[in-house]
């Protein structure tokens, strides 16, 4: 049964990263539903309860706001997204060494320099909406996925 949940939790976390490129709030509930089968799994180093328990609010929330309307993605600018959570996801990797908050503070720095990349390109010059409008409501999701895919591959790395 662990190899079943090692296996689940990584097809899972794949899944995270693919869909935070395509609708961010199901990459993040992929991403959080991977770590929990790899910790179920007993590959990977435990976590405290407290650290579950805020991921799970932070999908939840991703959830929320996707759900009331808060995803300009899908009214504006769907490339906005891809220049968003590859910068989440280069952020996240620069920081994987360092520990959970640094996982936080390079994903959020990597969205927001994904996010002034594309306002370089000729889309994004010629957008509509804001800038910062774009990053935040694609940002959130793209830093709670990329943050919860670098903590399970670091429990992953840890125990192993």
């Amino acid at each position: 049964m662990a190899t079943f949940l090692l296996i689940t939790g990584v097809i899972l976390l794949s899944a995270g990263i693919v869909e935070a490129f395509r609708h961010p709030s199901a990459g993040a509930v992929a991403s959080y539903a991977g770590l929990v089968a790899l910790l179920n799994s007993g590959y990977g180093s435990p976590l405290t309860q407290q650290a579950l328990l805020f991921w799970a609010i932070a999908v939840i929330m991703v959830c929320g706001i996707s759900m009331a309307g808060g995803d300009t993605r899908q009214k504006s600018h769907p490339v906005a997204n891809r220049y968003i959570a590859g910068g989440a996801l280069v952020g996240m990797l620069a920081a994987l060494t360092l520990g959970q908050s640094a996982m936080i503070v390079g994903s959020a720095v990597g969205a927001v320099l994904g996010g002034v990349a594309w306002s370089r390109t000729p889309s994004g010059k010629s957008a509509s909406v804001g800038l910062w409008r774009i990053v935040v409501s694609d940002g959130l999701p793209a830093v709670v996925t990329m943050t919860v895919i670098g903590m399970a591959v670091g429990m992953l790395l840890i125990k192993n």
